[in-house]
C-alpha cells in the first residue's frame, strides 16, 4: 500500500470515541481530535455520532426520562454536541458548520449536489464541516447509521481517505473483551471482513461501510483513540486496522 499524504479525508467519530473515563462525553476527547485534524493539514470532514448521548446527559445527568425516545434525545443533544465541537476547534481560530442530513437527502441527486457544495465551501473557507444524521426528522425505517453516512459522504465527496474512530484499537479476530489474547488485524481484506462469523453487530456494520469506501479506491482505517492516529493516518502511516488486499496480524 502506497503511503500518500491525504489531502482530503473523512473522520468518522463514534460516540464511544468521544467518551472519557467517566463514561460521559469528554471535552478533552473532542479537543484531541480537533488538534490532530488541524495538524494533519488535510481538508477534513467530520462525521460525528454523539447527539443522543449528549441529549441523555443533558437531561438529569443522563438518567432515563419517561416518554423520551432516541430522536428526542438527538434533538436535545444536537446543540450540546455542536458546542463541544465548536469549543474544540476555537483555539485554532476555526469555525465549524453543522450539516444535518437524512437518508432521503443522500438519495436525491439535487440534494447530494447541495451536500457536496456545502462541504466544499467549508473547506475553501477554512471551516470544519461536522455532519450528523438528522435523527429528529427521520422515521424509524429511514434513520441514518453514521458509519453508513460516512461512506455515503465519501461517495458524494470522493476523499483520499476515510478513518473510522472506535473505542477499541481496530478489528480483532475474536471479541477482545471475552478473549484478551485475540489478535488484532494490521490489515484485513474485504472477503475476511465481510464473512468472518464473529464480526457482528456494530463492527459488522462498520466493516461493511469501510469495505464500501475501499472499493471506491480510498485508503481506509479503523482505529482506536489512543495516540495521534488521525495525524499519522493522514501522513500515510498504516494504523489500527487497515482495509487492504491481504490479511496480516500485529
Amino acid at each position: 500500500m502506497s503511503h500518500v499524504i491525504s489531502k482530503h479525508m473523512i473522520v468518522k467519530c463514534g460516540t464511544y470515541a468521544l467518551v472519557g473515563a467517566s463514561g460521559r462525553l469528554d471535552q478533552r476527547m473532542f479537543g484531541d481530535i480537533a488538534w490532530q485534524c488541524v495538524e494533519s493539514r488535510a481538508a477534513v470532514t467530520i462525521v460525528s455520532s454523539g447527539a443522543i448521548k449528549a441529549g441523555e446527559e443533558s437531561i438529569h445527568g443522563g438518567e432515563p426520562v419517561f416518554g423520551l425516545f432516541r430522536k428526542e434525545y438527538a434533538a436535545i443533544g444536537a446543540r450540546y454536541l455542536l458546542q463541544k465541537w465548536g469549543d474544540a476547534f476555537a483555539p485554532y481560530g476555526m469555525e465549524i458548520s453543522q450539516i444535518l442530513v437524512t437518508s432521503v437527502n443522500v438519495t436525491h441527486s439535487g440534494e447530494r449536489d447541495s451536500i457536496y457544495d456545502a462541504i466544499r465551501l467549508c473547506h475553501l473557507r477554512g471551516i470544519m464541516p461536522v455532519i450528523n444524521g438528522n435523527d429528529a426528522v427521520s422515521d424509524r425505517w429511514h434513520s441514518v447509521d453514521n458509519d453508513c453516512l460516512a461512506a455515503t459522504i465519501a461517495d458524494i465527496t470522493h476523499p483520499d481517505a476515510v478513518l473510522f474512530l472506535t473505542r477499541v484499537g481496530g478489528v480483532y479476530e475474536q471479541d477482545p473483551v471475552s478473549n484478551p489474547r485475540a489478535r488484532r488485524y494490521a490489515e484485513i481484506d474485504p472477503r475476511t471482513a465481510l464473512t468472518s462469523p464473529w464480526l457482528t453487530n456494530g463492527m459488522a456494520r462498520k466493516l461493511t461501510e469501510a469495505v464500501r469506501c475501499f472499493a471506491m479506491g480510498m485508503r481506509v482505517g479503523i482505529v482506536g483513540v489512543e495516540g495521534d492516529m488521525i495525524r499519522r493516518f493522514a501522513a500515510g502511516e498504516p494504523v489500527g486496522t487497515m482495509i487492504g488486499d491481504s490479511v496480516r496480524f500485529y
